[in-house]
This record gives structure tokens, sequence and C-alpha cells, in this order.
């Protein structure tokens, strides 16, 4: 009889073994798979039951962190290093897991002890940069920022370089209005936005504000407002949000205001491993002019991205778009296409810089019946941004500098700009 008890309990123990890992198989399978709310229920079960072992805690708190369940990642992660005191590498979940939470103190003994056991040097610089955000404290749900500029515009209403035109095949001077004309303005701008943050996903609120002072070009002052809201989800390696978008352009001094559109912009954004993402939006808006009623239109535009860090200090960016206007107004029609890439670079402390460069083709649908053709432009734009943070008073200063050219079918739209400008800004 003890012999059969004695089977009995090896026989149940195997048992209990190999189902244990069989389960974490299956888990580590749906996490491979970006699965985490299956790979949890299915640990979660096996728990219930006592059917677990270490592996199983690790996954049951890394499933709860990739499905945003912070609180029960912090159960398992805890239980898991008291059963284990060297676990180190969940030690450093955990603290990643205490801060979302917003328990910093929590979450500093834990780097601190980690860093105590002399990690490797890639890992110890992990550390100290995790730390060094945990001095700067958890991020304010409301924050307000603004800037103050100045600026040389080239060509400020983007006219043409020449005296005369051509149209309907006869000559024609320019209006002094018409042609190329250089002015300095003053800049500013205001920016407001808000985070409410709830267990599953996030409310977005943005407000901006930017206004253009020409010194002495009244006519095309220019002041622009916008507004987005919406929620935004993470569900692990992935980003996406849904945002409700407005905006109001004025220009002059005359007019109530020049244009309003609205719409919305879903996005995406995908991490695929440690320095390499990829994002995508879809802009649906739609947009009324105040007086010229004729010109009303609705459009939608796809822009995908990506973005690769290099090392710790700078990173490259590629883009492009794809977008169709439909107006009221057939010339006004058009669609359009374009490629953009950036490199940023953080050339001393507080000094960086941001190259940038963009190619893009609009054609126009309808015929220019002054021109007896559609209108075809394509335009060249190169710029540099060099900003320094100023930490006495913790604001930046920025220097930056851009030269577009457009190159168009018809000569009225052919042009050249150039723009150098200053500014400082701060955030609160």
């Amino acid at each position: 009889m003890k012999k059969l008890i004695t089977i009995s309990i090896l026989t149940s123990t195997l048992l209990f073994g190999a189902t244990t890992k069989e389960v974490n198989n299956q888990a580590i399978e749906l996490l491979k798979s970006k699965n985490p709310q299956k790979a949890y229920k299915l640990l979660e079960t096996a728990y219930a039951k006592g059917n677990f072992d270490n592996q199983t805690l690790f996954l049951l708190g890394t499933a709860a962190k990739q499905k945003g369940d912070f609180k029960n990642a912090i159960k398992y992660f805890k239980e898991l290093i008291a059963r284990d005191k060297k676990a180190v590498r969940v030690k450093l979940d955990l603290a990643a897991m205490y801060y979302k939470v917003k328990n910093l103190k929590k979450a500093k003994e834990l780097l601190l002890e980690v860093k105590a056991t002399t990690p490797p040097k890639k890992v110890g610089d992990n550390i100290d940069s995790f730390l060094a955000v945990i001095d700067r404290g958890i991020p304010k749900a409301w924050t307000v920022g603004g800037s103050i500029g100045y600026r040389y515009d080239s060509n400020a209403n983007a006219g043409p370089d020449t005296d005369t035109i051509l149209m309907y095949n006869l000559p024609f001077s320019l209006s002094s209005d018409a042609k190329e004309s250089d002015d300095y303005a003053k800049k500013y701008s205001l920016n407001i936005g808000y985070i409410k943050s709830f267990e599953s996903f996030a409310l977005q609120t943005g407000v901006n504000a930017n206004m253009t002072d020409y010194n002495n070009l009244d006519n095309l002052d220019s002041l622009s407002s916008s507004l987005s809201f919406g929620p935004t989800w993470r569900d692990s390696n992935l980003i996406y949000s849904f945002p409700v978008i407005a905006s109001v352009q004025k220009i002059g001094h005359e007019k109530r205001y020049y244009s309003i559109s609205k719409g919305v912009s879903p996005q995406v954004t995908y991490q695929i491993g440690r320095n390499l993402s990829i994002s995508a939006a879809l802009s649906l808006q739609d947009k009324k002019y105040y007086e010229s009623h004729n010109r009303d239109s609705n459009s939608i535009t796809f822009s995908p991205s990506t973005r690769y860090i290099i090392g710790q200090s700078s990173y490259v960016s590629l883009g492009g778009y794809l977008g169709r206007e439909n107006s009221k107004t057939e010339t006004s029609s058009n669609t359009s296409m374009g490629i953009n890439a950036g490199y940023y670079k953080v050339l001393i402390k507080n000094l960086n810089m941001f190259l940038s460069a963009s190619l893009s083709n609009t054609d126009y649908k309808g015929v220019e019946i002054a021109y007896s053709k559609s209108r075809d432009d394509k335009m060249y734009n190169v710029g540099l941004n060099l900003s320094y943070f100023i930490e006495p008073i913790k604001s930046n200063l920025a220097f930056n500098t851009s030269y577009t050219k457009n190159n168009s079918n018809i000569v009225m739209y052919k042009y050249d700009r150039k723009q150098v400008g200053l500014s400082i800004s701060k955030s609160f």
C-alpha cells in the first residue's frame, strides 16, 4: 500500500510539472503573437488551481503589463521576487510598473537595489536614465507652453519674381502686391494640453494658437487656432488614437475668418524592436471659406512614416503622404503626394540640431482659363533648426532657417522663398 501511495504521489508530481510547463509554453506563444489577453486568462486559470511555478508568475506579470493592467502586473512580479530574491530582471520590470502607477519611491528603491549589484554597463546606463526620469517627477496632466520669435521672410506672399506675365496670351504687368514681397514678422504661439488616464486608455485634449504679425504687410498677418480631442490606447508595442480635430484660420484684419476646417485623424504607431517604429495617419477633413463658398472642399490624406533611433543621441525619420482634395471650384481640386526626411542629432549637452528636406507634387484639376492649361506644381524644401536649452530659465532658444522652391507650369505660381528666424519657448 505504501508503495502504491508513493507511486501515486510521484505520478501526480510529474503530471503537475508537465501541465505547468505546457501552460507556460502556450502562454509564451500567445505573447509572441501579441495576444496578452488570452495568455493572461490561460495563466490565471492555472494559477487559481495552484498549478504554477516562477516562470508562470513572470509570464502573468508580463501579460498583465502588456494589456495595461499594472495593478496585477505588480502583484505577480512581487510574488515572484518574494520566491526568488535574485530575480534582477523582474525587479526592473516591477520598477517600471510602480512608475506607471506613480509610486516613484518604490520604483527608485528597486532601481537602486539592482544598481547595487553592479549590472552590465548597458543595464547600468539604462537604470541611470530611468532614475533621471524619476527625479523629474511624474508628467503633469496639464501642460502649457508658448513661444515668441522674430523672422525674416524673403517672399511673404509667395509671389513670382517677375514684372509681367502672360494671361490670355497677352502680357500683363503685375502690381507690387502680386510680386515677390519681403518683410520681417513677429511670431507668437501658445499650446495647452491635457491628458486624463484611465485603466485601459487615455483621453487627450490639445489647443494651439499661432500668430504672425508682419511689420509692413498687414494684409498677410495671420492667426490660426486648432483643437484636438480623442482617446488613445496602448496595447504592448502598439499605440493608436482617434482624435477629432478642428481649426480656424484668419488672414488680414478685415474678415471674421479666412477658413474653418473640421474632421477626424485616426493614427497608429507600432514599435518594431528597440530602435525602430512605424506610424500611419489618415486625415478626413471638411473645409469652408468665409466668403468664397464656391471653394468649399473636403479632403482625405494618408501619411505613413518611420523613425530609426541611432544610439542615444540621434535618429533619422522618413515619411510621405498621398492626398486628394475635392472642391466646388474645379481648378482648386487636386491630388498630391510627397516625401520627407529628417535627421536629429544632439551636438553637445543642451544643444541639438534637426535637418529636414521634403519634395511634393500637386496636380490640379480643371483648366485655368487665363492660361489654357491645368496647374501642376513641384515644391522642394530644406530646413535647419538649432535648439539650445537654457537651464537657468528652463527655456529653449532656437534658430531656424529654410528654403522653399515651387516650380509650376504656370509662371504666376513659380516662386522662391527664404525664411530665417529666432525664437524662445518655455513649457510649464
